[in-house]
């Protein structure tokens, strides 16, 4: 008897695993719970190079996707001329904020959400992070996000470092924030006076792939002519717009998909990336 009941125990217990199992085979895996795992993670490394594969420079090769970025915003002249097109054309973009202009300008920072774009940390006054203690560097990303959220209601889920310089002490942070760290693959030099629209149309053309990040400022009149011309070129070649939020999802599923969790797909290493914003 001892020994039947003992054996419908296993039996039991097996049951119970294998069910166990299924379910969780069945969960499916979302981009929000792949994000919770990788800012879960126990002791990550944040020395140089260790660092570097935190980074998001490009989303996957196959992917298809391409992200539009601005820095230094919300600009009272420029930025709205640059929402009208990407509504307009149904564009999701990713503007990098600057605290103190969200201070200026909150109503901005509302139609850059309004408009279906996305809003990124970018420091409160734009300095070097690397000339920075740790507690300062922290000031800059929360006085930011603070802000932000007073202006939209919207915590940023990603930040780009100021020239694209980062640090032991700002990856840190910015992972204690919960915050994706965004660099960028393509370069329109627009900062450059000599740059032109044409120049920028030009380097677009020539350098986009799939899951490339464009970096761009929303200041000035070339930045709104390139935006309305070089949209339809670009989905012309197939590709489509996502913003910078969603290209690190598709880069976590990708590295989930190849049996990797924890770390991000290998990045560019580069410790403080082409260009100056």
């Amino acid at each position: 008897m001892k020994r039947r009941l003992l054996l419908l125990l296993l039996v039991l217990m097996f049951v119970v695993v294998v069910w166990a199992q299924e379910q969780k085979a069945d969960k499916p895996i979302t981009t929000e719970t792949l994000r919770e795992l990788f800012f879960q993670e126990k002791n990550p490394d944040f020395k140089f190079p260790a660092r570097k594969e935190r980074y998001i420079y490009n989303g996957p090769p196959d992917s298809n996707c391409v992200a539009l970025t601005f820095d230094d915003g919300p600009n009272p002249q420029w930025t709205r001329p640059i929402l009208e097109i990407l509504k307009e054309k149904k564009v999701p973009a990713t503007f990098f904020l600057i605290g103190e202009n969200v201070q200026l300008r909150p109503d901005i920072v509302r139609d850059i959400v309004n408009a279906g774009c996305e809003v990124g940390n970018h420091s409160f006054n734009h300095p070097n992070m690397k000339n920075l203690t740790p507690e300062k560097v922290r000031e800059q990303l929360e006085k930011t996000r603070e802000e932000i959220k007073k202006a939209c209601g919207i915590a940023p889920q990603v930040a780009r470092l100021p020239y694209g310089v980062a640090s032991e002490d700002a990856a840190r942070i910015a992972f204690d924030m919960r915050l994706d760290l965004i660099f960028w693959s393509l370069d329109t030099d627009d900062y450059k006076k000599t740059v032109t629209k044409d120049d920028m149309l030009r380097t677009i053309l020539k350098e986009i792939k799939p899951g490339s990040i464009i970096l761009m400022h929303d200041r000035g009149q070339k930045e709104v002519d390139t935006v309305k011309e070089i949209i339809d070129p670009l989905r012309a070649k197939g590709l489509e717009f996502v913003t910078c939020s969603e290209l690190a999802a598709r880069v976590r599923m990708k590295k989930y998909q190849e049996g990797k969790l924890g770390t991000l797909p290998p990045q560019p290493h580069n410790d403080s990336h082409k260009g100056v914003d």
